[in-house]
């Protein structure tokens, strides 16, 4: 399940992924099955298009400010209760080529959050990434895009 909200022509940002590594080498894409407490990374894509990307460059434009992007990550125990806020990326949409370059995608390495000390609570768990849009670095848009990853298993 990706994107949310898009209005085909009008606004279109779409999350369309959520991937997991772990960060001891070498590096195995998808990594599902991490030991306890083990460091690993998530990121997630996601894409913005006409005229929506012209529509953040417009305002940026004119307050002489900047839009930013916020990426939240989660992962939810499946049958349990030991749900985590794995952390949060920022980044912004000025000097990336989103005034000429639309769709634009955001990917690993702008979008990558390191869980430094893992999950400590073995259980299987759904990733979910929340991409939201900051206007003046602060205002926050509604939740502008969100997808569902994969699903992971913390093993003692």
């Amino acid at each position: 399940m990706s994107g949310q909200p898009n209005a085909p022509g009008l606004i279109v940002f779409d999350v369309t992924r959520m991937a997991c590594v772990e960060t001891i080498p070498p590096l195995f894409p998808p990594a599902p099955i991490i030991r306890a407490g083990r460091d690993f990374k998530v990121y997630g894509d996601f894409t913005i298009s006409e005229p929506f990307g012209h529509l953040i460059h417009e305002i940026m434009a004119a307050t002489a400010g900047t839009v930013d992007w916020q990426a939240n990550y989660y992962a939810e125990e499946m049958g349990g209760a030991n749900d985590v806020m794995l952390g949060t990326v920022s980044g912004n949409f000025t000097g990336t080529g989103i005034s000429t370059v639309v769709p634009h995608t955001y990917t690993t390495p702008d979008t990558d959050l390191v869980v430094v000390g893992g999950i400590t609570v073995p259980g299987t768990y759904r990733l979910t990434c929340t991409v939201t849009c900051l206007f003046a670095g602060s205002i926050p848009m509604p939740i502008t895009g969100f997808v569902e990853g994969e699903l992971i298993q913390i093993h003692a």
